[in-house]
């Protein structure tokens, strides 16, 4: 990055300082960081207002990255869960038929984080085995969260995964069952 695309990112960022701000950025601005930054922004100083603007965003093709992510989308999902409220839910559930994983992350602990029992069907459907690459870890901690003690089966195998966060994420689970 040169120093004069760091000099006009850190002045547009700065710009950002208000609510009309932030929303016009996030419309409105060609630089993707801007973007970002303004999509970050609204969710951390919840701004509910922009709870809409935050939903389109998780539909936004013109950020992706090389490797297929949609770090606009990610950080969209993420301020959708700092707002905490049910209207993102439908929206977000929609997100997760994304194949970014990071972005499917991101959509689970926002649905965790605003705790609307309404996002339990999608979160169980994507414990289905043929579902291949999925956040397992963060999924297993959103059902814990919600109580979800109906699917025991499905996460007991995941108690000898190979990664150890999976098996802890699974073992916290049987644990919070026996509270």
């Amino acid at each position: 990055m040169t120093i004069e695309t760091m000099t006009t990112l850190n002045s547009s960022a700065q710009l950002i300082n208000n609510p009309e701000a932030a929303v016009t950025a996030l419309k409105n601005s060609e630089d993707e960081g801007v973007r970002y930054y303004a999509a970050w922004w609204l969710g951390k100083n919840r701004i509910l207002k922009a709870i809409p603007l935050l939903c389109e965003c998780l539909k936004d093709e013109r950020d992706r990255t090389t490797l297929g992510g949609y770090p606009l989308r990610r950080q969209a999902a993420r301020s959708l869960g700092m707002l905490k409220d049910s209207q993102a839910v439908t929206p977000l559930i929609e997100a997760l038929d994304c194949s970014d994983l990071r972005l499917q992350e991101a959509v689970i602990l926002a649905l965790k984080n605003i705790g609307d029992r309404s996002a339990i069907p999608a979160l169980i459907n994507l414990l289905n085995p043929e579902i291949k690459d999925k956040p397992t870890e963060a999924l297993i901690e959103a059902l814990t969260a919600f109580k979800v003690w109906e699917v025991q089966d499905h996460i007991e195998p995941f108690l000898q995964d190979s990664s150890e966060r999976v098996k802890c994420a699974a073992a916290q689970y049987f644990y919070a069952l026996t509270l």
